[in-house]
């Protein structure tokens, strides 16, 4: 039990984990800094693991992206800007906990509250970052970890080319995902409630939802030109109990084929 923006309860009941492994179908680019600038080096460098030096999708990429699909499914304005400088990253998000909470962005992902002090509203998605999951068997096949695509931008005048170095992940690549829900139920008077199953089921649709709609969109950068074409393969999709208890559990493969199943899940049954 916690307490959230100084006078509401959250009671934490179990979680709906949901992990597997996202096959790239086409390159991905997810970009990362370069140290050092070289001439004929990497213009476009991609995110790598400081330990291993291996490719690895961002949880904050893959949340992010989630986030702006489920606002655009559910028609949400661009109402705040993301924190940039420049105020160019612009995004759905509530400003006060009383309306985030029946948000179904918001209380996904969570909101800043800009009504007053201590009035955020933390959301319930806990998104991992997702690992490289078959380096040998992309060495075994004779391919690469990470290639460098070169690439011209045209001149339409002139016909002059200026050519780039963009490094990605090759098709074939596989990440392990994990995306954790925390189930919990908010009181505003004290006393602890039961789980709200109908928004519980909304919110995992919805997720499913945009995982289903970012396989024929793309992950990362460069989209429009072909690069980062991906498909969730889910391994495990069961909730639990706070103790980790089983309460139930979907044995599908396929985003499309879980979507009917959610109501096998104890904390989604209307």
């Amino acid at each position: 039990m916690a307490l959230q923006n100084g006078k509401t309860v959250k009671t934490l009941h179990g979680h709906i984990i949901i992990s597997g492994v996202i096959h790239c179908k086409t390159g991905l680019h997810i970009g990362g800094s370069s140290e050092t600038i070289e001439i004929g080096g990497i213009d476009k460098p991609i995110m790598r693991n400081p330990l291993t030096n291996e490719p690895y999708i961002p949880g904050s990429s893959l949340k992010g992206k989630l986030r702006s699909i489920v606002e655009i499914i559910n028609s949400k304005p661009s109402n705040r800007h993301g924190g940039d400088k420049d105020n160019k990253i612009w995004r759905h998000e509530c400003e006060g906990f009383l309306q985030a909470k029946d948000c179904v962005v918001c209380r996904i992902f969570g909101a800043t509250g800009k009504v007053k002090d201590n009035d955020n509203f933390t959301g319930v998605l806990l998104v991992r970052d997702a690992n490289l999951h078959n380096k040998s068997k992309l060495e075994r096949d004779g391919l690469p970890v990470i290639e460098a695509k070169m690439e011209n931008a045209l001149d339409r005048l002139t016909s002059a080319a200026t050519p780039r170095t963009f490094e990605r992940v090759p098709a074939g690549a596989e990440f392990s995902f994990e995306l954790v829900y925390k189930v919990e139920s908010i009181d505003l008077e004290g006393k602890v409630q039961t789980v709200d199953t109908n928004k519980t089921n909304e919110d995992i649709r919805n997720l499913l939802n945009a995982m289903e709609i970012l396989e024929k969109d793309g992950l990362g950068g460069n989209i429009s030109r072909g690069y980062g074409r991906v498909e969730f393969i889910i391994n495990e999709f069961k909730a639990t109990d706070i103790y980790g208890k089983e309460k139930g559990k979907i044995e599908k493969m396929k985003i499309a084929e879980c979507k009917n199943e959610i109501e096998k899940l104890e904390f989604c049954k209307k």
